[in-house]
């Protein structure tokens, strides 16, 4: 699995989602195969490319995966999994892509 500094992913990526986007994640970043994972007060885990600001563009999820309620905790990454925990006290697990969502 290919890694890259989630400081400067999340940077690049929180600098490039509007106004209202950028307040709403609250969760620190984990990064895996060119992918940014970040935890929204929306209750949903937000997958993005890491590259998606380049050359001042906007950032749109690759895709997300709903919970029952705000995430302020950040995403583990381990064995192709993403793990996020959730106000509504439950652990979520979402595979690395949309189609392998275990919740």
């Amino acid at each position: 699995m290919r890694t890259r500094s989630a400081a400067t992913a999340a940077a690049v990526l929180l600098a490039a989602l509007d106004g209202d986007h950028r307040r709403r994640h609250h969760s620190s970043p984990a990064v895996a195969n060119d992918v940014v994972y970040v935890g929204s007060e929306d209750g949903k885990l937000y997958a993005y490319a890491v590259g998606c600001a380049s050359g001042g563009d906007s950032c749109t999820p690759l895709w997300t995966g709903a919970t029952g309620n705000q995430i302020y905790s950040s995403p583990a990454l381990a064995n192709g999994v993403v793990y996020v925990g959730s106000e509504d006290g439950k652990l979520y697990a979402f595979g690395l892509s949309p189609i392998d969502h275990l919740v």
